[in-house]
């Protein structure tokens, strides 16, 4: 869990590294609460920091992964969680990836028939597809 203080200053140092164009104070700390740990928000501030740099429209990364999140059967902390296994993944394999292509890969995995009929926990399913299909994405 991350305290008051740490969430103050884990918001404050990441608004002054992003334009209020790319991410709202709302949205951030949207992502912020969602977050079970610091080292959880600092992966996926990282992954939108990235992508917020390499689009000239920022803020299209951040509404196109809430509009995923909310049209999954899993929730904004449950997403960030398998992000940060995705991660941890990637790591392991000593590679990285654009963060659009990661939820378009954790997309997949939510609507994956394997999905369908029993609702699993999204990062187990997502790292059960990761040993079984790999990741091809850059």
């Amino acid at each position: 869990m991350i305290d008051n203080d740490q969430k103050k200053r884990a918001f404050e140092n990441a608004r002054a590294s992003v334009s209020l164009k790319d991410i709202s104070d709302e949205e951030l700390t949207k992502i912020l609460s969602s977050c079970a740990s610091l080292e959880q928000f600092s992966i996926i501030f990282q992954y939108l920091f990235k992508a917020f740099k390499s689009n000239p429209n920022g803020h299209s990364v951040i509404t196109k992964f809430f509009t995923m999140v909310d049209n999954s059967s899993y929730s904004l902390a449950e997403w960030i969680e398998t992000i940060e296994v995705f991660h941890k993944w990637l790591c392991g394999q000593k590679r990285q990836t654009d963060f659009l292509k990661m939820i378009g890969y954790l997309q997949c995995s939510d609507l994956a028939p394997d999905n369908r009929e029993v609702k699993h926990d999204f990062k187990d399913l997502v790292s059960d597809m990761l040993k079984t299909y790999g990741y091809v994405g850059k």
